[in-house]
């Protein structure tokens, strides 16, 4: 199958994985459904099934999407969820993978740092806190360091930030 380099590793795009399924399991079906859709968040999952025939044999992915986060969710997140869920259903059954199940959009999104905007609220909002336990909310979201958080992973920090403040009443 054709690769593409993200962040200098090879990388299946979904599209090509889809056609090496339809190639190779001609007798089977991939199918997605909405899991949750509230508030501009989107959850989704996929199951690819190899066979109809033997539907009890089956594979699922699930992925999450958050609405303007990042060029392609600012008007496609429903469809950009889809495949990954569809992606990650496919890497579990052993398409397209290399050591990793994520979409091309989630590891080129892991590989990259926060940007400056972005590490500049984050660190605001730390700083308004009387208590803050800094080791714990980096480990929470993955990073050894406020300058090395994903991000992929900006919105789930601010969302953090933001009800521990309320809590607070900070």
């Amino acid at each position: 199958m054709k690769t593409v380099d993200i962040h200098g590793r090879p990388y299946v795009e979904v599209k090509e994985r889809v056609m090496h399924f339809h190639d190779k399991y001609p007798d089977g079906k991939i199918e997605t459904e909405i899991f949750n859709l509230e508030m501009e968040r989107v959850i989704m999952r996929a199951t690819v099934t190899p066979d109809s025939k033997h539907p009890e044999r089956f594979f699922t992915g699930t992925a999450y999407e958050v609405k303007g986060e990042g060029n392609i969710n600012k008007t496609s997140y429903i469809e950009n969820c889809e495949t990954s869920a569809v992606g990650r259903a496919l890497g579990f059954l052993g398409i397209g993978i290399d050591g990793a199940i994520a979409s091309a959009e989630e590891m080129a999104i892991q590989l990259d740092p926060i940007d400056m905007e972005q590490l500049g609220k984050i660190k605001d909002f730390i700083d308004g806190f009387k208590k803050f336990d800094e080791p714990a909310f980096l480990k929470f979201l993955g990073a050894e360091s406020v300058e090395t958080i994903p991000s992929n992973k900006f919105n789930a920090a601010v969302m953090a930030l933001e009800k521990k403040k309320k809590k607070e009443g900070v």
